[in-house]
C-alpha cells in the first residue's frame, strides 16, 4: 500500500506504531524512509527489538490494520494481531514484556494479547496457515 492510498486513520495508526515502538527502543528498517516518498510496501512499517533472549520484528498491515509479531531463537514463531479499536492496548502490552519475553515463557506473557483481541490473536502455522489462538494452542508452544 502507498502512503497516498491510506485512509487518515490509517496513516494515524501507522503514526501511533512507529512513535511508540521507536520511543521504547524499537529500531525502523530502512525501508520504512521509503513510505513518504509514496514506494508501495507490502507493510506501512517494519520494527525490530532485541532482547537477551529473542529478537522481535513487528509489522504493521495498514490493509487489515494489523500487526505481525515474529519472534525468533533458534526457530520462528510468527504471530497477527487484527487490533480493532485497540492498537494502543497492543502495543503497550508488547513494549510492557519486550524485555523479558522469551521461548520459555511464551505461555505466560502472551495471554494478554489473547484478552486484548480475543478471536483475533492467531499463529502462522505452514501446515494450517493462521490458527487462532486459545489457551490450549497457547499451552502447546
Amino acid at each position: 500500500m502507498r502512503k497516498s492510498e491510506m485512509s487518515p486513520l490509517q496513516l494515524q495508526e501507522r503514526a501511533l506504531f512507529v512513535q511508540n515502538l521507536t520511543s521504547a527502543g524499537w529500531k525502523g528498517r530502512p525501508l520504512n524512509a521509503t513510505f513518504d516518498q509514496d514506494f508501495w510496501l507490502s507493510e506501512a512499517a517494519v520494527m525490530d527489538y532485541d532482547n537477551s533472549e529473542v529478537k522481535f520484528v513487528l509489522s504493521y498491515c495498514a490493509k487489515d490494520h494489523s500487526m505481525e509479531l515474529l519472534v525468533d531463537q533458534d526457530w520462528r514463531y510468527d504471530f497477527v494481531i487484527h487490533f480493532g479499536q485497540k492498537q494502543a492496548e497492543v502495543l503497550q502490552a508488547i513494549i510492557a514484556f519486550q524485555d523479558r519475553l522469551s521461548f520459555e515463557n511464551l505461555a505466560e506473557e502472551l495471554p494478554v494479547l489473547m484478552q486484548l483481541c480475543p478471536g483475533n490473536f492467531f499463529i502462522y502455522s505452514d501446515e494450517y496457515g493462521l490458527v487462532k489462538i486459545d489457551a490450549e494452542v497457547l499451552a502447546s508452544l
